[in-house]
């Protein structure tokens, strides 16, 4: 990208949390408007939303806030096309459970969608995301919300 800045985020500038039993840097991107990125002549464009999500991990960022409702599934599908494989040090947390068109644009409460309190409705965004789980994983998220 034309005039570029070379500086990089590291832990003493901006510090980091632990986000289960991983270490990520305290100023993370959120992708929820990726899908959106514009070119210079104001024309939505994936290939600037690749390039700029290239771009936030070579600057630092190491933790991507994202979900499957995010541009209707783009938002993942740009994150993955820009980053797979991902960086070792790359925490991507997304948000399961959405499915386009059930959740009214100006709607301010978000009400539970039908047969998303399945394990397999999770499944399929987890499968969507590139993500594996283990099985010990797939039982705790079972157990939590209630079987299949």
């Amino acid at each position: 990208m034309a005039g570029t800045d070379t500086r990089t985020l590291d832990d003493t500038v901006v510090g980091t949390f632990k986000l289960g039993d991983r270490s990520v840097r305290r100023l993370g991107f959120g992708a929820m408007r990726i899908s959106g990125a514009r070119n210079a002549e104001g024309v939505r464009d994936r290939e600037t939303a690749v390039r700029l999500t290239r771009r936030v991990v070579e600057r630092g960022v190491n933790l991507i806030d994202t979900a499957n409702i995010y541009g209707y599934g783009q938002s993942e599908e740009i994150i993955a096309e820009a980053l797979h494989p991902y960086p070792d040090d790359l925490l991507v947390a997304t948000r399961a459970g959405f499915r386009p068109g059930e959740i009214a644009p100006v709607s301010s409460v978000i009400l539970p969608i039908p047969g998303t309190s399945s394990i397999t409705h999770l499944d399929e965004n987890v499968d969507a995301a590139w993500v594996d789980l283990t099985d010990d994983e797939v039982r705790a998220l079972d157990a939590a919300v209630g079987g299949r």
